[in-house]
């Protein structure tokens, strides 16, 4: 629970209204990994999967009115 918390805490949105995906490098291992935005990614697909086809004419309908997601 308290790394979900932090994720959602210090991920930050990113010029085009996505997660802003910030790497980091591990100093031991050499692995690059993304810093924050794991649990929000998740929360995204656990929300709009089930409901593709809603998220899909929403996506639409924010087209059709010509605002940029």
């Amino acid at each position: 629970m308290q790394k979900s918390i932090f994720d959602y805490q210090y991920t930050i949105e990113d010029s085009d209204s996505t997660i802003k995906k910030t790497k980091k490098r591990n100093k031991v291992t050499g692995v690059t990994d993304e810093e924050f935005g794991h649990v929000s990614d998740a929360k995204l697909y656990i929300i709009t999967t089930p409901f593709g086809n809603e998220y899909t004419m929403f996506l639409n309908q924010k087209k059709e009115l010509g605002v940029r997601l």
